[in-house]
């Protein structure tokens, strides 16, 4: 089996691994900062996983990363979620894949 290590995982994946007999080693962050870059490249990781297989899992992930993101950063899961409603109803969401290809400003 490949292992890309170390990397950062869900909580409870050290459990689950030796639960199955196996045996892991595990650190922690050491701050705030450290958390971050390690979300940063966790949430890269998981967006390549869900671009290569869209699944409701890797759809999942994603949203795990960015939610632990938002935690760390102050910032209130439901306010997000509602925020995200309020921006779609007054600007529209990216379904219909609209490219903006040119502005001309008046002055």
């Amino acid at each position: 089996m490949k292992q890309n290590l170390p990397k950062l995982v869900r909580d409870y994946i050290p459990l689950i691994i030796e639960e199955t007999g196996s045996t892991c080693v595990v650190s922690h962050v050491n701050d705030h900062k450290e958390h971050q870059r390690w979300l940063v490249q966790k949430l890269q990781e998981e967006v390549g996983e869900f671009l290569d297989d869209p699944s409701y899992a890797e759809a999942a992930d994603v949203i795990e990363v960015i939610k632990t993101l938002c935690y760390l950063n102050g910032l209130e899961w439901e306010s997000v979620l509602s925020t995200t409603t309020k921006k779609q109803e007054t600007h529209g969401g990216f379904y219909q894949g609209t490219v903006l290809e040119y502005v001309n400003y008046n002055k």
